[in-house]
């Protein structure tokens, strides 16, 4: 066991399940002191009741697409622990439909959790860890922040605006002391393929799902080395590799891998 989180302060968002439920795990068997937050308190409890020493971490019920949720969570935080020394934005939502068969409001939820919920969270701890010159802000995208994937389109553009915005954010912290790290896991078992949305999700592409448990392992190995980015499972950087240097080798592929035809019924040329 590494002694780098021991005493550590994270707050981890999307706490209840998932990977933020295994990222708990996982932080406080290194020795690290919990905040978990998410929308179901009693799912936070359970959670927090299964945790090594649980009286030493702390729930906090949150809605982090709510502004107004995050600054109280947040002042609370602050006033009880000062501020995190890692804080881990994972909480995201997922659907899988088709551009036209997505209401907007679900655009809206989507980007409204997986985009400003972040930029909540980190607008409500960034200005202490720079005024205490260390910090650790960990982003959840995903490789679909990477890589346009079919019946994601409001995922995808959630993603991507995560994955921007932690490039921009990596250089403006350079020489602060604190950190920035992007994640983009592939395809994990977590409650977001539980939404109904996913009933015809492509078995093949199930059949590569990974363990919650490696890619938080993945995780806190990167924060350990100080990594900018990780990407679960590593081979799947190739895809991202092939769609920068050479988009029209990638498109093919993909398609091909979808099994869409490159002309459809009644398609114009």
């Amino acid at each position: 066991m590494s002694t780098q989180f021991h005493a550590k302060t994270v707050l981890i968002t999307g706490a209840s399940r998932g990977i933020g439920k295994q990222l708990a795990q996982d932080f406080a068997r290194e020795g690290a002191r919990c905040l978990l937050v998410a929308r179901d308190t009693a799912a936070l409890e359970e959670n927090r009741g299964q945790l090594p020493n649980p009286d030493q971490h702390v729930c906090y019920p949150c809605d982090v697409a709510r502004k107004e949720d995050v600054e109280e969570m947040a002042r609370k935080v602050r006033a009880e622990h000062g501020p995190p020394d890692i804080l881990v934005n994972n909480a995201g939502v997922s659907r899988y439909k088709l551009f036209l068969d997505t209401p907007i409001e679900e655009h809206e939820a989507l980007m409204q959790v997986n985009y400003w919920g972040m930029l909540y969270c980190t607008y409500a701890f960034l200005p202490a860890m720079l005024d205490r010159n260390s910090g650790h802000i960990v982003n959840l995208s995903s490789v679909s922040g990477k890589l346009g994937t079919i019946r994601h389109t409001a995922y995808c553009a959630s993603k991507f605006a995560v994955a921007g915005f932690s490039d921009s954010l990596y250089f403006e912290l350079l020489g602060t002391g604190v950190r920035v790290m992007v994640v983009n896991p592939g395809v994990v078992e977590t409650h977001l393929f539980d939404h109904e949305s996913f009933s015809d999700f492509p078995d093949d592409v199930r059949k590569m799902m990974k363990p919650a448990h490696l890619l938080t392992r993945a995780i806190l190995k990167g924060i350990r080395k100080g990594k900018y980015e990780v990407t679960f499972p590593r081979g799947l950087w190739a895809g991202v590799v092939v769609r920068a240097l050479w988009p029209p080798l990638y498109r093919m592929l993909q398609a091909r891998f979808l099994k869409i035809p490159r002309t459809r019924p009644g398609a114009s040329v």
